[in-house]
């Protein structure tokens, strides 16, 4: 018998199809260990993206709403995204555009080139001329 919970949501299967294609590092479902032994299940972990250690992703932030103390933010992100609709197609270019929101979190090396170039985040709009 199949246990429900080990299976990947549609969210999980949607990234596991991007990941197929843009050679991602998924872990659907995942178990996040907490201190004291605590342990939540989300949808899934996409590595190399938003932490140092990747980024949770899950359609209920209810499920991480009583633990957020206890993640540790320099080694997680976390976005709470809806399930796709039934049938609807993986839109990969979409899919490119949130993860460089994200910003790649692994080896300089390993970037994908589809990332383009580093944004530049410093603002030099703020001189006065």
């Amino acid at each position: 018998m199949t246990n429900p919970a080990s299976t990947p949501s549609a969210l999980a299967r949607e990234w596991l199809e991007a990941a197929a294609q843009l050679g991602l590092q998924v872990v659907a479902p995942y178990t996040l260990e907490l201190p004291g032994g605590v342990q939540v299940e989300v949808d899934l972990l996409l590595k190399s993206f938003g932490g140092s250690d990747g980024m949770l992703l899950v359609t209920d932030d209810a499920r991480l709403e009583p633990h957020l103390s206890a993640i540790d933010w320099e080694r997680f992100g976390f976005t709470t995204v809806p399930e796709p609709a039934p049938g609807e197609a993986l839109d990969i270019e979409a899919v490119i555009e949130v993860l460089r929101e994200w910003g790649w979190s692994g080896a300089l090396a390993d970037r994908p080139a589809w990332l383009g170039p580093e944004l530049d985040v410093t603002d030099d709009d703020d001189t006065d001329d």
